[in-house]
């Protein structure tokens, strides 16, 4: 089985803040309710440890991206901002536009408890760069076990088996991924059970 991140959400130092100044100016978009949410924890986190923590959001990925783009072309940057680990943050620590955090990532966090491949998406030339957030893609696959019971699916599924095949057994049952409250959500494709999943395993691969 191969492990995908397609994307991985981490924050970027960008500036470096006066040691005797706590405070920090993060840039990024979350701006939905669940990402606000998140970004208060983070805050509140920072806060907690006597920092100052100043928002500057702009809703919309590429938006945020543009807005900060342009205020780093134009020498004021944020303290840090949340980033997708790829080419474009690749090449922005190639030309010398960020900071790594290394040495405080490695006091902060045991070896071991990053996954190596988060690990090496946020290094780049043997420095840590980034603290990941979370990881996005649209590959995920989910399951509802409330529903999955009243179609009569008392057990979670322990296999790509078991996992295509019980949503087979809610044939008529009018909860089929084609319809609200479905047991289970991939995409937009309705996943029969042995088809889909010789397809849906080819197209892992």
């Amino acid at each position: 089985m191969r492990l995908l991140l397609p994307s991985l959400t981490a924050l970027l130092l960008v500036s470096t803040a006066r040691a005797q100044d706590l405070t920090a100016e993060v840039a990024h978009s979350w701006t939905s309710g669940g990402e606000a949410a998140a970004v208060k924890v983070i805050s509140d986190a920072f806060t907690a440890r006597g920092g100052k923590w100043v928002d500057w959001s702009v809703a919309g990925f590429e938006s945020a991206n543009a807005a900060y783009i342009s205020r780093l072309l134009a020498g004021d940057p944020p303290t840090a901002k949340t980033a997708v680990a790829g080419p474009e943050v690749t090449e922005l620590i190639a030309r010398g536009l960020m900071n790594d955090i290394d040495t405080a990532f490695h006091t902060a966090v045991p070896d071991g408890v990053v996954p190596r491949v988060v690990l090496d998406a946020i290094t780049v030339d043997g420095k840590v760069y980034m603290a990941p957030t979370g990881m996005h893609a649209g590959s995920w696959m989910f399951y509802s076990m409330p529903v999955f019971e009243k179609a009569g699916i008392t057990k979670a599924p322990t296999s790509w088996d078991e996992f295509f095949c019980r949503h087979g057994q809610d044939q008529g049952g009018g909860l089929g991924a084609d319809r609200p409250g479905r047991p289970i959500s991939a995409g937009r494709h309705r996943l029969p059970c042995r088809g889909a999943l010789h397809h849906w395993r080819r197209g892992l691969h």
